[in-house]
């Protein structure tokens, strides 16, 4: 790395995270490496044969989200699978699957697995609508699998979140809306489970300063401050594991975790990930699992040797799997991660394997 580089690097790490340059020494010279380095790999150890691993079949086209039903079947939309082929303009069909024995099940539905938690309830878009994102024309359910669904109305100006997968409306628009249009108490709201409370976050000026706390209210009413700022819906999920609600944030950040009291709970990048982020080799984010986050590490162009499913567990970092992967979805008992994993170069003329993996972290039975 010329002078000039690690000067502009130096700079960059002290202003986004309060470093020195010296935190980043004993591997400053491996930015310009496309592959790891021998100070890189210091920081990890390879375990890709640690864990069992095995790919989704391909006897399937997924045509929606992938979500765990339990820690054994997935759920998603389909437009094939062995016996059947969507015809032109048949909706697709959500099925289930065993991931240990490939054995599937039509659940009897049709249209778009938009949402599925773990208390098993679900949401379906079955499209209608002439313009492909026209949410109004299209039709909704919700109910329980195995019960019949129940249609009703898409709702503007509202979300899903994930663990209630239902409508949620996002309140006040305090990111849009002119300052003086906004009512003084102006807020916005996620809502829990049944049972847990909300996260609110208000909108105030003080001090000539726009500010957005955060708190979360209990069923009671009582209010803890929490300091963090409201997290993303789309990255905000619910593990059945430990009770707690986990937000997934990229390297140049640290995830989160809130718990029903109201603490959170911080995941900082290891070091490694917080260089690569800084240095425009790799970016990812973290996911929550019983044994640690898991890391998903996407490589820039040249730099794919680096990336890879990095496990931070009790005995530190591992490296579980060296393609790359954008996104995890964790089973029930925190254990089994699903992640898209392109093996090798993805710019390369003839890519490697690319498909839907599953590794299971956890001691066979364990958490069964």
């Amino acid at each position: 790395m010329t002078f000039l580089k690690y000067v502009l690097f130096a700079l960059i790490v002290g202003a986004s995270h309060g470093a020195i340059a010296g935190d980043y020494d004993d591997i400053m010279s491996s930015a310009d490496s496309d592959d790891l380095t021998p100070q890189e790999r210091a920081h990890f150890t390879e375990a890709l044969n640690r864990f069992p691993k095995q790919w989704l079949s391909e006897r399937f086209e997924y045509t929606s989200l992938v979500r765990w039903l339990d820690n054994q079947h997935l759920v998603f939309s389909t437009t094939k699978y062995p016996g059947w082929t969507a015809q032109k303009g048949e909706d697709p069909r959500i099925i289930s699957v065993n991931v240990d024995t490939d054995e599937f099940v039509d659940l009897g539905y049709r249209g778009e697995l938009e949402c599925l938690n773990h208390k098993r309830e679900l949401m379906i878009r079955l499209r209608r609508a002439k313009i492909y994102n026209n949410s109004q024309d299209d039709h909704w359910f919700v109910g329980s699998v195995g019960q019949e669904l129940q249609r009703i109305d898409w709702k503007p100006g509202h979300f899903v979140p994930r663990y209630t997968c239902r409508f949620a409306p996002y309140g006040d628009p305090i990111y849009t809306e002119q300052l003086k249009n906004l009512p003084p108490d102006a807020h916005r709201l996620i809502p829990l489970l049944p049972g847990h409370g909300v996260l609110k976050e208000t909108y105030i000026f003080e001090d000539r300063v726009f500010k957005h706390p955060l708190a979360f209210i209990k069923p009671d009413g009582t209010s803890v401050p929490l300091l963090s700022r409201r997290p993303h819906a789309e990255d905000f999920e619910y593990q059945p594991w430990n009770g707690r609600y986990f937000e997934s944030r990229p390297t140049n950040d640290s995830p989160i975790a809130i718990d029903i009291e109201g603490r959170v709970f911080r995941y900082p990048p290891p070091k490694l990930f917080r260089f690569w982020h800084l240095s425009v080799n790799a970016e990812g984010a973290g996911f929550g699992t019983r044994m640690g986050p898991v890391w998903c590490i996407k490589a820039k162009f040249r730099k794919w040797r680096k990336q890879g499913l990095f496990l931070e567990s009790a005995e530190g970092l591992l490296r579980i799997e060296d393609g790359s992967g954008p996104g995890a979805r964790v089973s029930e008992n925190g254990c089994r991660i699903l992640a898209f994993v392109q093996k090798g170069d993805f710019w390369a003329k003839k890519r490697e394997k690319a498909g839907a993996m599953i590794i299971d972290i956890c001691k066979s039975g364990e958490f069964e």
